[in-house]
Parts: structure tokens; C-alpha cells; sequence
């Protein structure tokens, strides 16, 4: 009788190690694929009159005003800033 009690305790151990193991394998799978995620901008640079600006130059910062990307635009005022994180 004490063997089984014994025998039975240490299954629910395993048990609860595995399907620990298994929740914490699949939260790090999801955190890794939302932290993977990039970003990107596009669009087309005017001035006051609505005219494009060509060749602008771009200046992307965060909340904490930390310099994150920089790029150019294209002669007809378009950009695109991609892989932002």
C-alpha cells in the first residue's frame, strides 16, 4: 500500500513537471513571435503647399527620444522605413 501511495506520488510530480515544462515552452514560442515583430512606414512627404519634397531626409525617434531608424526619401517625395522594432 505504501509502495503505490509512493509510486503514485511520484507520477503527479512528473506529471506536474511535464506539463509545466510544456506551459512554459509554449509561452516562450508566443513572447519570442510578438517580440519578433517589425514595423515599417511609408508614405509621401509635402510641404505647407502640398507640393512633394524630394530627397528628404528622415528622422525616425521613440517616446524617449532615443534615434531608432534615419533614411531618405525618393525624388517624388515618397519613403519607406522598414524593419522597425
Amino acid at each position: 500500500m505504501l509502495k503505490k501511495k509512493i509510486s503514485n506520488g511520484i507520477k503527479g510530480v512528473l506529471r506536474s513537471f511535464f506539463v509545466t515544462n510544456r506551459v512554459a515552452l509554449i509561452l516562450l514560442i508566443i513572447a519570442s513571435t510578438i517580440w519578433g515583430q517589425t514595423y515599417e512606414i511609408s508614405g509621401t512627404i509635402k510641404d505647407d503647399a502640398g507640393k512633394k519634397v524630394p530627397n528628404a531626409r528622415l528622422t525616425l525617434y521613440n517616446k524617449k527620444l532615443f534615434l531608432l531608424k534615419t533614411a531618405r526619401g525618393k525624388g517624388n517625395g515618397k519613403f519607406k522605413i522598414k524593419k522597425i522594432a
